[in-house]
């Protein structure tokens, strides 16, 4: 019987890879983008994590669109 090569295909984690830096809100608060593919339910879900989003930080203004 021959060899049983195994091959992972998972990417090592680059050794240079620094943490994101955190942003502070401005005073007038987030611009928040959703973009609804249009599945079912989809913009039941988005209103939710909006809300979620609104209630854990200022949001200025939220732009919604859908995609068709």
């Amino acid at each position: 019987m021959g060899k049983v090569i195994l091959v992972v295909p998972e990417a090592p984690a680059p050794a240079s890879a620094v943490a994101a830096v955190s942003r502070k809100a401005g005073k007038s608060g987030l611009r928040l983008g959703v973009l609804d593919n249009s599945k079912g339910n989809a913009d039941y879900v988005l209103s939710f994590i909006v809300e979620g989003v609104k209630a854990a930080l200022p949001v200025a203004s939220v732009v919604s669109l859908r995609s068709r």
